[in-house]
């Protein structure tokens, strides 16, 4: 089922500090795919969400499709979505998911600004030139989940210095992402003003610390 793109005008962004996320003490949380599809987190066919924060989606088990602005991914096991802020999304289950939730704003991967161009860049975040879905083998996709269950055990511990050990893991996860990805780059064009945006980030990314 594919959401009617008309209502789409209608659907406010959800920031982060409004999010049930954002109930954490860090802006960051893991949960079960399966427990967020339960409680609306990802969205479904009759209600499909619009967040103002990073997220990404990895399967273990199940099947099905994800939307993001009305253009559908294979939910399947070893499968890692990366949804952008302001993505109209949801999750269309065929059957039963299980899986990772991983919800965090942009300035939780802000270390310094050199290497969050890097970790943007690994993660296929606001890249117009990849799909924003990478797919695993079944080796990779063990090492995909031994990182985010470790992830996991650090956020529901939270010991000295869980923030920083959670970051650390993140960063881990999209390397590894990176080193899985399988799908080609599929070349499209890009309008001046996208092309002015992108180079802009860069700039900021590149300068905030001396510029102001």
């Amino acid at each position: 089922m594919r959401f009617n793109s008309e209502s789409d005008q209608g659907l406010a962004i959800r920031p982060w500090k409004n999010s049930l996320s954002a109930q954490s003490e860090v802006p960051f949380v893991v949960s079960r795919l399966e427990d967020a599809i339960a409680i609306g987190e990802v969205g479904s066919p009759s209600k499909p969400v619009r967040h103002g924060f990073f997220s990404i989606v990895y399967v273990t088990q199940g099947k099905g499709t994800y939307y993001m602005d009305f253009e559908g991914f294979p939910l399947v096991p070893g499968a890692m979505l990366f949804v952008n802020p302001g993505k109209v999304h949801y999750a269309d289950v065929v059957e039963p998911m299980r899986g990772y939730l991983l919800s965090f704003p942009e300035e939780f991967l802000s270390i310094d600004p050199s290497r969050e161009k890097a970790i943007f860049e690994l993660a296929f975040f606001q890249s117009p030139d990849r799909e924003p879905v990478a797919t695993f083998d079944k080796m990779a996709s063990r090492e995909i989940v031994d990182v985010i269950e470790a992830l996991h055990a650090e956020y529901l511990k939270r010991g000295n210095g869980y923030f920083t050990v959670i970051r650390s893991y993140l960063h881990i996860l999209l390397v590894r992402a990176s080193r899985g990805f399988r799908a080609p780059i599929v070349p499209r064009t890009e309008s001046s003003a996208i092309a002015t945006t992108r180079r802009f980030r860069s700039l900021v990314m590149e300068q905030v610390r001396t510029v102001r």
